[in-house]
C-alpha cells in the first residue's frame, strides 16, 4: 500500500531545483527519479538516476516496466 501526500505551494517552491534536475535528466533521455526520505516534521528530498531508481524499484518489490510516471496519480498501483 502507499499513499499519496500532497505538497503545499511552499514546499513545491522549496522542492523546484530538484524538480528542474529530473526535467533535464529527462532531455538527455535518462529519466531520473525524485525521492524523499521522511523524517517525523521534514523531509529530504533529492534525485537519484535511472539505474538507481530501477534498483530502488526492486526493492521495494516493483517490476521495472520502462514507463515514466510522471505523477503518482500516473500510476495505477497509487490509485
Amino acid at each position: 500500500m502507499s499513499i499519496i501526500v500532497d505538497l503545499t505551494r511552499e514546499q513545491q517552491i522549496a522542492i523546484s531545483a530538484e524538480h528542474e534536475k529530473l526535467g533535464a535528466m529527462a532531455e538527455t533521455g535518462e529519466p531520473g527519479m525524485m525521492i524523499a526520505q521522511v523524517f517525523g516534521n521534514h523531509m529530504k528530498v533529492g534525485v537519484i538516476d535511472g539505474q538507481k531508481a530501477k534498483a530502488l524499484q526492486v526493492a521495494f518489490g516493483v517490476e521495472y516496466a520502462g514507463k515514466t510516471v510522471r505523477t503518482a496519480y500516473d500510476d495505477p498501483a497509487n490509485v
